[in-house]
């Protein structure tokens, strides 16, 4: 099954901030910040990864 590309949405504050860009840059330990936009880079791509729905579980 290939991937399928992602369109990530960033919220915007009615005065125009973004408040997740705003937490990444406070980030100060350089490996998670890097980790962290690896990670949202690869959902754009259509990777999300190892993950199973929560419709797939049998209650």
């Amino acid at each position: 099954m290939a991937a399928q590309p992602r369109e990530i949405r960033r919220y915007v504050t009615s005065d125009g901030k973004v408040p997740l860009a705003q937490w990444l840059d406070s980030l100060r330990d350089i490996k998670a910040k890097t980790k962290i936009t690896q990670r949202l880079n690869r959902v754009n791509l259509g990777n999300l990864g190892d993950y199973k729905s929560a419709l797939s579980r049998s209650l």
